[in-house]
């Protein structure tokens, strides 16, 4: 888990959509995010919204795409290859689906169920899928590290602690962190090897024969 930097790539546009400024760190989420976008996907953007437009950009780019929003506005949306759906996350109940997972800016609007969200979206990937996250310090982040740990995921880098140089909000005063999670390999349990006691079978004594002796004459 790492947090943006300022020094990060940035994206202004996300094909014809222009960010605006007010958004001030999804400049830096999108740049990070789109990186994980491939045609052999099967992909789940986990609370979209309706004006948030990475679902949008992304259906040209991977295989199939869900898009799922508690908000009812993502009722109304409609699109050829996008799979709309209102519903929250928590309540997803794909399993061993999806080969990425996008959940942009989303975790810090519901700290209370945090739990049950991350587990979600643990069980609706591939035993060899990411989770793609955004969120802002506004989630505690030790929270956040050990439901992550109570699940059995991972990330693939850390910060052990807060740059100078991290991006933080000019209103709010929060920082923005990025992170892929997926499933811990499950170590093979170790077999316990009972000693076996083997008899060692001695070699028989030699009888000695001592040679008789000969009577004289």
């Amino acid at each position: 888990m790492e947090y943006i930097k300022n020094e990060d790539v940035k994206s202004f546009n996300l094909g014809d959509f222009k960010i605006p400024r007010t958004w001030w760190s999804r400049v830096y989420e999108y740049a990070f995010a789109k990186t994980f976008l491939n045609k052999d996907l099967n992909v789940l953007d986990a609370g979209c919204g309706l004006v948030h437009p990475f679902k949008l950009y992304a259906k040209d780019k991977v295989k199939s795409i869900v898009a799922i929003d508690k908000d009812e506005a993502i009722k109304s949306a409609k699109d050829d290859i996008i799979e709309y759906r209102h519903q929250d996350i928590k309540e997803l109940k794909d399993k061993n689906k999806y080969d990425v997972v996008f959940c942009l800016g989303v975790l810090h609007h519901d700290k209370e169920n945090l739990k049950a969200n991350l587990k979600a979206l643990k069980d609706s990937l591939v035993d060899d899928g990411i989770i793609v996250i955004t969120f802002d310090t506004t989630l505690d982040i030790n929270k956040f590290k050990s439901v992550v740990d109570t699940l059995g995921l991972e990330y693939h880098k850390e910060d052990k602690e807060k740059p100078l140089n991290a991006i933080c909000g000019t209103v709010a005063k929060v920082n923005v962190v990025k992170t892929v999670l997926r499933k811990k390999e499950e170590k093979p349990k170790p077999v316990k090897v009972e000693e076996r006691k083997t008899k060692v079978e001695k070699a028989p004594k030699k009888k000695v024969v001592t040679p008789k002796r000969i009577k004289k004459g």
